[in-house]
């Protein structure tokens, strides 16, 4: 397993609706990419945030100002960091099979993200 790996366990689970569930309840916040409507899994991603009462962000692609949409993220993940302390971040969204042009997007966006966020 790579180095940067350390730390992590998979869920027990090989039911996508489980490990979903792990992964919302198990980070301080998810960040959701779509492009366009949430469907299937990353509707049910947002769904389970709600339920679970976890703090939620979501961000069309499709629409997004790419710089806009990483300093919009910034700041809501700042709200997440309470006195300096890491904090794990779920991101999610569509499959690359169900949104192709969503890969370019999320990507500079999270860069963008990253670069303004001390990630550890």
């Amino acid at each position: 397993m790579p180095t940067r790996y350390v730390g992590l366990r998979q869920a027990d689970s090989v039911d996508y609706a489980v490990r979903t569930q792990k992964n919302v309840y198990d980070t301080h916040g998810t960040l959701v990419l779509m492009w366009g409507p949430a469907i299937g899994g990353t509707q049910e991603t947002i769904e389970i945030a709600r339920r679970l009462l976890r703090p939620l962000m979501e961000i069309d692609l499709a629409t997004a100002d790419p710089r806009v949409a990483a300093e919009q993220a910034a700041a809501w993940l700042a709200g997440l960091t309470r006195l300096g302390r890491t904090v794990r971040l779920n991101v999610a969204g569509p499959r690359a099979s169900e949104a192709s042009a969503a890969y370019e997007r999320a990507r500079d966006i999270l860069r963008l993200l990253f670069s303004a966020v001390a990630v550890v």
